[in-house]
């Protein structure tokens, strides 16, 4: 009987034991007071900051060379280069 191999009882959830917690601290002799809050520490020691940046390989283009253009041809009006 597959009932009564189950042990209902083991994972209940009741207060039957609440008023023994209570007394436990005559029970041990201690004295009975509020329990103080003891301050979260949330900072944790880390490594000094150091981004993993890895600068470009390339290099700066050298300027340009203006003997290579025709300034003429890119400065002068519409009508002079018609003509």
């Amino acid at each position: 009987d597959i009932p009564n191999l189950c042990i209902h009882n083991m994972y209940r959830i009741d207060t039957c034991h609440v008023p023994d917690a209570v007394n436990l601290h005559r029970i041990l002799g201690m004295k009975h007071e509020a329990l103080s809050l003891v301050p979260p520490q949330f900072e944790c020691p880390l490594p000094p900051f150091r981004p993993a940046i890895f600068l470009p390989g390339a290099r700066d283009l050298p300027s340009p060379v203006l003997e290579k253009f025709d300034l003429d041809e890119h400065f002068s009006s519409q009508e002079s280069r018609l003509a």
